[in-house]
């Protein structure tokens, strides 16, 4: 009895000191409730991490696209500044040969066919003016900074987003809040503090600036439909890549169709290497902004990107103290204080409400 009885202690015992090996104690670990909560955080954290990462992958990709936009307008002044005879049209003609080929390709990549006749009637004539826009607006934008500053065209032409809300109320149905409207007649008033005492980069008079100023106040209504076109080609379906090609299209033949019934214009044969660096360095920048622009959108919203856009008009403002050595007036800075404020409100609004 006696050799039993420890037979079934020393039984309970190895099973007692079984349950507190470590192999049982981690099983029973993550069979219980406390494991399943630890994975969940765990998991949890990771997706956090994951997020940040693609927020700050968006907004990095956004700085790269503003910062090739900054380079466009920056290169069209210093084109212009360094050769003041430089044709508009072949500024227009070496932008659009440039970036023609990166657009084609692109598509190609996509599996894109680059023919805009498989699409509905509607989607060819919205694409046709849309291209027709944006060789018009690149002609108007050159033509501008041909007379101003590359600081005070940028700032005005960046109120774009805003003469969207009103575009799209037209023809979308959009609503139009209080805000939009009040900014946009605040902004009037800072481009008509840009108008005073306007000079050249030289600290002349320049009898032009109001003249180009008005240039680019039509291009930025200009460029506000073409967003809205966009947004509406996007609707039908329409790859957002396949605009891009058809506007350097449009911007080739336009260039080329100028030279027809303007051969005077030509100037080719008077341009430096500079100048022509100058040029395509507009195109490159135009091909930075748009592949990278749609790729920042694919990791963040365009609300909570959109101030960085606004970042553009430090770097040409500096350009056109340290670069052109353009001398701004009192007036100067309150017009671009006042446009400022309109520009960036709006987008901090959206960037903190609850909707975004």
């Amino acid at each position: 009895m006696s050799v039993k009885k420890d037979i079934e202690v020393s039984k309970g015992t190895a099973r007692t000191l079984s349950e507190y090996s470590p192999q049982v104690k981690f099983q029973k670990f993550e069979d219980s409730n406390e494991a399943g909560t630890i994975k969940e955080l765990t998991k949890e954290s990771e997706e956090k991490n994951n997020t940040w990462k693609k927020i700050m992958l968006g907004y990095s990709l956004m700085f790269i696209s503003m910062f090739g936009i900054a380079i466009i307008h920056i290169c069209e002044k210093m084109a212009f500044f360094h050769n003041p005879n430089l044709g508009i049209m072949d500024g227009v003609l070496i932008l659009g040969l440039t970036t023609l080929p990166i657009g084609f390709i692109g598509n190609k990549i996509k599996g894109n066919t680059v023919s805009i006749f498989k699409y509905d009637w509607k989607v060819q004539i919205l694409m046709m003016i849309a291209t027709i826009c944006s060789c018009c607006g690149h002609f108007v934008v050159m033509w501008s900074l041909s007379l101003i500053s590359v600081g005070k065209a940028t700032l005005v032409f960046n109120l774009h987003p805003l003469f969207c809300i009103f575009i799209a109320y037209i023809f979308l149905r959009e609503k139009v809040d209080f805000l939009s409207i009040l900014f946009s007649l605040l902004a009037l008033f800072g481009i008509y503090f840009l108008t005073i005492n306007e000079t050249g980069h030289d600290g002349k008079p320049n009898s032009n600036a109001t003249f180009g100023l008005m240039l680019v106040f039509i291009s930025a209504w200009n460029e506000a439909g073409i967003i809205i076109s966009q947004r509406v080609l996007a609707l039908y379906g329409v790859d957002a890549i396949l605009y891009p090609f058809y506007s350097s299209l449009g911007l080739t033949l336009f260039g080329f169709g100028g030279y027809i019934f303007y051969p005077q214009k030509m100037l080719f044969p008077y341009y430096s290497l500079y100048d022509l660096a100058f040029l395509s360095m507009v195109g490159i920048g135009l091909i930075a902004n748009q592949s990278f622009a749609g790729c920042a959108l694919e990791y963040q919203s365009s609300s909570r990107l959109a101030p960085l856009n606004y970042l553009e008009n430090v770097f040409t403002l500096l350009s056109d103290v340290f670069i052109f050595g353009y001398m701004f007036f009192y007036t100067d800075y309150i017009g671009i204080s006042i446009i400022t404020i309109c520009l960036c409100t709006p987008a901090l609004v959206k960037l903190f409400s609850k909707d975004s």
